[in-house]
């Protein structure tokens, strides 16, 4: 298994290319309600700024984003309604506009956005039998190739053999 490192690791993912993963965008740039984990990790985003490290983001990453970010105003605002009528509601519009927002002021200004088309036979090679969905596959592929560094919360990595910065307990075991 590749490492894992802690926040308190920062000597050893300094000046490192960062790739982060939707569930730790909406802990910094969306109010989610779990404030211990907002808390964590704004303060690794923090030494990530401080550090110089290039942050990168792909594409279907940030669209994960906006979709969790309207699945949260749902289950918030109106989680009676279907989502996809919430979506279409004079409520879930205001949402999309202020998630647009939060995108323009900070996504846009802070990450890289790269793009890593995936060829056939990569696609080919994410059909296997462990819990990592396709997207994940990319994700983790992205990875390697690139020699990222992995922030994320989502314990679907736990076996995933890349570099991962967490502050989940689960991912550190």
């Amino acid at each position: 298994m590749k490492r894992r490192y802690r926040l308190g690791d920062v000597d050893d993912y300094w000046n490192r290319a960062i790739f982060l993963n939707s569930d730790v965008l909406l802990y910094l740039f969306w109010p989610t309600g779990s404030y211990h984990w907002e808390k964590l990790y704004s303060r690794i985003f923090g030494a990530l700024l401080y550090g110089a490290n290039q942050l990168v983001v792909d594409p279907v990453v940030v669209y994960q984003f906006i979709t969790k970010a309207l699945q949260c105003e749902h289950k918030k605002l109106s989680p009676k309604k279907e989502f996809k009528d919430f979506c279409e509601s004079v409520e879930g519009r205001e949402a999309l506009e202020d998630i647009e927002a939060a995108m323009k002021n900070d996504l846009v200004t802070r990450f890289e956005l790269i793009e890593n088309p995936s060829s056939s036979s990569q696609i080919i090679d994410y059909q296997t039998g462990d819990n990592l969905d396709h997207l994940d596959h990319r994700i983790e592929r992205l990875c390697q190739d690139n020699d990222f560094i992995f922030l994320t919360h989502s314990k679907e990595f736990k076996n995933a053999e890349i570099e991962i910065l967490t502050a989940n307990p689960i991912l550190l075991k």
